[in-house]
């Protein structure tokens, strides 16, 4: 029986980030869901319960911290968690301070430092 490749979510609402990060974990092993919104993130974290979800901070209709929130308050089990963001903000310093997420890139990032943080996090085999 074949086993379930890991299941990332993306939501970011630059088509060209989704389109670059689907290529790329999906190149390594991992089955890739995108969301251009936070809304559509929201409804797709919990319908396909992901291992992990890189999320942009600053999106249309629902912000990454608020899927964030969602995440942690969450009763069932809780994907990991990378943030990826354009500003350098002071609350995603204070986020990483506290533990709810386990790595932050700043746009522009290296598309190969983030493949090899999300092995780290979730193996693709």
């Amino acid at each position: 029986m074949p086993t379930q490749r890991p299941r990332i979510l993306v939501v970011d609402d630059d088509a060209a980030i989704r389109e670059i990060l689907s290529t790329a974990l999906g190149q390594q092993g991992y089955d890739v869901v995108t969301a251009a919104d936070g809304t559509e993130g929201l409804m797709l974290l919990e319908r396909m319960q992901p291992e992990l979800v890189v999320l942009d901070v600053i999106m249309p209709r629902r912000s990454g911290f608020q899927i964030l929130d969602r995440i942690v308050s969450a009763a069932h089990a809780q994907p990991k968690v990378i943030l990826i963001t354009g500003t350098d903000s002071q609350r995603v310093r204070e986020i990483q301070v506290e533990g709810n997420i386990d790595g932050f890139f700043a746009k522009p990032f290296d598309v190969g430092e983030l493949v090899d943080h999300v092995k780290t996090l979730v193996s693709p085999e």
